[in-house]
């Protein structure tokens, strides 16, 4: 008679997305080792192969294997390891499935920026003696190794890649060689810093600073000491110098006010006997001992401050690392490990602001959302208003609804460049309760947002489209800004998913009201609210800001959209027309400003000869813009970029295909500027697109140059019109 094994002998099983570096669409089946407990959501170590990877449980536990016998364990677990919750993992499911997604891929954009652990090829020398018949590239590469692991990418780039694999394979065969597998770190991780703060109270730091007698000679502190020792009396300048053991050191005291010298030249302190006694304790501290004196100073003046140790050089000199160790054995300062938060927004300041109150069409859907909110069925709404109908108002609304019942919001904007103004206005109504989150924030900043967002630090995450995988907890409100915009669509690299369908999968999963906000509706959503699978709100006018003279501000409706006017320029010669030029003085005139939008980078868009020749890349096959040339270009046409590799090259004068004249065809933003530059030279003119903004900071200064009024014309590609 057998007897059926308990529940605690029973084997158990998993299922693990596995980052195994290639597109599989499989899960893998592990065996729990006995005593472990494994949640799904959990990020866990795997065997591979011959390798170790990383993984996701994505089922636990599961039904039994057909082949039980050959699974393999998995191994001990990581410390410290991130985990997604049920809903995180319901999502990625959904995305592998309706994305045909990796479901490795599809589970990794939930977890933390950086947590991916890439596995890394390792080769050490082999045990085997060296024989004496090795080819060339052999002895290369054997000669390179060691006891000491190295990367196999760099003996790749050491000894040349061609044949590179059939070389190490044929030293490893012969035992001169060994391949390691191992996982490199993750490279996102908190970054702790040490900090020094009293160990004693004030009174006790401030009397030890006083006491720190110097021991470093003087010249100018023995002439001051002689002075003191003779309470009071003059001591002649030559015998003084004597004493000094130097004149100049006398002459420097005396043109530094601390000494006077009357006709007869004697010379007289003019410090109290106090300050005097202050002054040689400065003149024989050792540079460390100067530090230790000032950082307790510091500190208490302010018992309770933390100052991070890698900036107290700055602070007190070079010799604050000696004097912190001996304050520590002293008793008076503790250096303890702190965590150090990267703020992305550590360097914006802005002033609360209170709710505006919202007119009849605004109320109206800020009801339509807020009741949204309160259902709890993660209803979609499709917030239809022309541009500058308060539709940011609204957002603002529905999300202090959401936050006063004790709910948060995820903001989606189509730009990283319109991040900061968005921002900003969330700031001045949530201020210290904004995050943010997008590609544009370094690893470290995007790593410490994604942990204060999961540890519920923020009312709303504001970010590009990304954002949306933001681990918000208690989630009640999405909304997607400028919902129309193609860049919600991720295309490189894979998983390619579209935002605005993930968020209302999302507000399905958690309940959260999902609203999409547009001035230009695009066809699907608007078929949608057509059919009514979706809530329509329309907001038809205009809105202007109107600041009371008590300082509040109020919303007033303006009745007449701008009127807009089509200008014919075919077989115009100039670049601007006569009627935006016209346009362009007439705003200057008025102090206005005005936005010149063109949706295309550099010079030209492209080169072209009489034969139809245009330079292309050889990479992407596309035309190569003409741009600026480089300030080491002196003289040069310009220089050629692709737009999709980027590669780029100096421009020719003349054809490569047939040696005829180039002409420049399809005027971009660079050419724009040149040319406004040259109509209004006294206007200040600013270009706005890749080539001027490469970094998140250059964002922001054109944003602010444009709301200081810094700038009279803007130049810039698509992100002039998304938002501003």
């Amino acid at each position: 008679m057998t007897t059926e094994p308990s529940a605690e002998a029973r084997p158990r099983f998993v299922q693990v997305a596995v980052n195994s570096g290639r597109p599989t669409f499989m899960t893998f089946s592990y065996r729990v080792p006995p005593g472990r407990e494994v949640e799904p959501g959990e990020v866990v170590h795997v065997p591979f192969g011959r390798r170790e990877l990383q993984g996701v449980v994505v089922e636990a536990p599961t039904d039994l294997p057909g082949y039980a016998g050959d699974i393999r364990e998995l191994l001990p677990p990581v410390e410290g390891a991130p985990r997604l919750d049920a809903t995180q993992l319901r999502l990625a499911s959904w995305i592998a499935k309706y994305y045909l997604a990796p479901p490795w891929e599809a589970h990794a954009l939930m977890l933390p920026p950086g947590a991916g652990e890439r596995p890394r090829t390792l080769v050490v020398r082999g045990d085997a003696e060296r024989p004496a018949t090795l080819s060339e590239r052999q002895e290369r590469l054997y000669d390179l190794l060691d006891d000491t692991p190295r990367e196999v990418n760099e003996l790749r780039a050491a000894v040349g890649a061609r044949g590179f694999d059939a070389t190490l394979g044929a030293l490893a065969r012969r035992g001169l060689a060994e391949r390691r597998y191992e996982l490199a770190r993750p490279r996102g991780r908190p970054r702790i810093v040490e900090v020094v703060r009293l160990a004693v109270d004030a009174e006790r730091a401030r009397e030890f600073a006083a006491g720190i007698e110097g021991r470093r000679a003087s010249r100018r502190a023995r002439a001051l000491r002689a002075l003191l020792d003779a309470g009071g009396e003059a001591i002649p300048f030559d015998e003084l110098g004597r004493i000094a053991r130097g004149a100049p050191a006398v002459e420097t005291l005396i043109s530094d006010g601390l000494l006077e010298v009357d006709g007869q030249r004697n010379v007289r302190l003019t410090l109290e006997p106090a300050a005097a006694e202050g002054r040689i304790r400065e003149l024989t501290r050792t540079r460390a001992q100067a530090a230790g004196a000032a950082l307790l100073e510091r500190l208490a003046g302010e018992p309770e401050a933390e100052l991070r140790v890698p900036d107290l050089a700055r602070e007190f000199g070079a010799g604050v690392g000696e004097a912190v160790d001996h304050l520590r054995d002293a008793g008076l300062v503790e250096v303890v490990d702190m965590l150090d938060q990267r703020d992305p927004l550590r360097d914006l300041d802005v002033a609360a602001r209170p709710p505006v109150e919202l007119l009849h069409e605004q109320r109206a859907a800020g009801a339509a959302v807020r009741a949204a909110v309160d259902r709890r069925d993660g209803s979609t709404l499709l917030l239809n208003g022309v541009t500058g109908s308060g539709k940011t108002e609204v957002y603002l609304d529905a999300l202090a609804h959401a936050v006063s019942l004790g709910r948060r919001g995820i903001v989606l904007v189509p730009e990283i460049a319109l991040t900061p103004q968005t921002v900003r206005r969330f700031a001045e109504r949530f201020p210290g309760r904004v995050g943010v989150l997008h590609s544009g924030l370094s690893l470290g900043e995007a790593y410490d947002q994604w942990t204060q967002i999961a540890d519920g630090a923020f009312d709303v995450v504001i970010g590009s489209r990304s954002a949306i995988f933001a681990p918000q907890p208690d989630l009640g409100l999405i909304v997607v800004d400028e919902a129309h915009e193609w860049t919600y669509k991720q295309h490189d690299p894979a998983p390619r998913y579209d935002a605005r369908a993930v968020a209302e999968r999302l507000g399905e999963l958690t309940g959260a009201a999902v609203v999409f906000g547009t001035a230009t509706p695009d066809a699907e959503r608007w078929y949608a609210a057509a059919e009514g699978r979706i809530e329509r709100l329309d907001l038809p006018r205009r809105l202007r800001s109107v600041r009371q003279p008590g300082g509040e501000v109020q919303l007033w409706p303006d009745e007449h959209l701008p009127e807009v006017e089509i200008v014919d320029v075919r077989g115009a010669r100039e670049l601007l027309s006569g009627t935006l030029v016209e346009a362009i003085g007439q705003t200057l005139d008025r102090d206005e400003q005005a936005l010149l939008f063109l949706n295309r980078r550099g010079l030209a868009g492209f080169l072209l000869c009489a034969r139809g020749h245009s330079p292309a890349c050889p990479s992407c096959d596309v035309s190569l813009a003409l741009h600026h040339p480089r300030d080491a270009e002196a003289g040069a046409v310009g220089r050629l970029v692709c737009h999709q590799c980027s590669r780029s090259r100096p421009a020719p004068t003349r054809c490569e295909e047939c040696g005829g004249a180039l002409r420049q065809a399809q005027a971009g933003t660079q050419a724009v500027e040149r040319e406004v530059r040259r109509l209004f030279p006294t206007a200040k003119t600013v270009r706005w697109d890749r080539d001027t903004a490469r970094r998140q900071s250059d964002h922001d200064a054109i944003l602010g140059q444009l709301q200081r009024h810094e700038a009279d014309v803007l130049v810039g590609t698509q992100m002039i019109a998304k938002g501003l």
